[in-house]
């Protein structure tokens, strides 16, 4: 096998993510730029409320579907009957404009009183990768649950398999002052995490549609994994966290992020359980490293070379397994990355090089961790 290039648009890009609109805008923005399509949402706009029985938002092409879930914020005070940092749903929605219910599906909210300032609408938003060659796609969704973070799910473009996306599902990605993202994107998957920042939790999600084996046919693939466990905390997940390590299997018990894969009709969410249970770890989704041995706990490096006897680092294909229902099930081999390779050698997190006939990133930072082994993925 050898390293799986998406062919179309490389995006790299870094932003200030200061606050969850950040993070909502930019993602979208750079998913549209790699090649995805928009199914449903928009990025944080300006709005106007009418004060009246009911409510009517009005915001030109907004093509925001029934049921879609929004927020407010405001320069101001919002009219008696909404609140900021509040969940609202769509209701009879128009070309331009929209009513608001507490609920889906529920009764329109009426406005009354007063009010100030200017007032921005967050939304869910739902995207979908291009199709790879065999055939797959997967949608992301991301949206402020009135948390602390943006929280990203997957889910199958037929609604067949959904994954969840509330505070204690999802992967979770945390705005701060000072927080540098980068978002490295192709059509069929994205990265993304804080620059030079390795251990702390809610700052590293990968969505993916990855690249499968010809000889294997799948209904279903795809996969979200974080180093977050939960929206409230910022604890990291260890396993999960590839800011940190790519040898996730090792570190699984009491650390786990929170992560969604499917593979045919077996779809594992596995959130706010996920730093219960076996101290094995062997089935949460990880990256092959080039060898393990089995101590009967856990998975380990064992003390051999990593290098050619011209010096060269051995290199390996960034090729993706988890277990079946569990996260102490045996692994199994699903997929590939699109994009990427294993490098056995030590190198900092967010090192770029070039070789192959294409720019890389180093993904993890495998001077902090336990074994010589880095995650390179191709960017512009």
């Amino acid at each position: 096998m050898s390293v799986q290039y998406a062919s179309g648009t490389k995006v790299h890009n870094t932003f200030l993510g200061q606050i969850k609109s950040d993070l909502l805008a930019n993602t979208l923005s750079s998913l549209l730029a790699a090649g995805w399509s928009l199914v449903n949402g928009v990025t944080p706009s300006v709005v106007t409320i009418s004060i009246a029985n009911p409510g009517v938002v009005t915001l030109a092409a907004h093509g925001l579907a029934a049921g879609t879930r929004v927020t407010f914020n405001t320069t101001g005070s919002l009219p008696s009957g909404l609140s900021p940092n509040t969940t609202y749903y769509v209701l009879s929605p128009t070309t331009n404009t929209f009513e608001l219910s507490l609920t889906s599906g529920g009764s329109a909210i009426t406005t009354s009183l007063t009010q100030s300032g200017v007032h921005t609408m967050s939304s869910e938003i739902l995207m979908q990768t291009a199709t790879t060659p065999q055939g797959y796609n997967i949608r992301c969704r991301f949206r402020d649950n009135n948390g602390i973070s943006v929280q990203y799910s997957i889910e199958t473009s037929d609604g067949v398999y959904v994954g969840g996306n509330t505070t204690n599902d999802g992967g979770s990605l945390t705005p701060g002052l000072e927080k540098t993202w980068h978002i490295v994107a192709n059509k069929f998957q994205f990265f993304m995490w804080v620059n030079a920042s390795y251990i702390t939790g809610n700052e590293f999600v990968v969505v993916s549609c990855p690249y499968c084996f010809s000889f294997m046919s799948p209904a279903y693939l795809g996969f979200m994994l974080s180093g977050s466990r939960g929206d409230s905390s910022n604890n990291a997940g260890y396993a999960g966290n590839w800011r940190w390590r790519i040898d996730t299997q090792y570190y699984a018990d009491n650390g786990r992020g929170y992560y969604q894969v499917i593979y045919d009709h077996q779809f594992n969410d596995w959130g706010n359980n996920a730093t219960t249970g076996s101290s094995e770890g062997r089935g949460f989704p990880g990256l092959i490293p080039y060898v393990w041995w089995w101590t009967g706990n856990y998975m380990q490096f064992p003390s051999i070379v990593w290098r050619w006897a011209n010096g060269d680092a051995l290199t390996q294909d960034a090729i993706m397994c988890w277990g079946l229902t569990a996260p102490n099930d045996e692994p199994q081999i699903r997929c590939q990355l699109w994009d990427a390779i294993i490098i056995q050698d030590e190198f900092f997190g967010d090192t770029t090089t070039s070789f192959d006939s294409h720019n890389w990133i180093a993904l993890n930072s495998s001077v902090i961790a336990l074994a010589p082994s880095t995650l390179f993925i191709v960017t512009p």
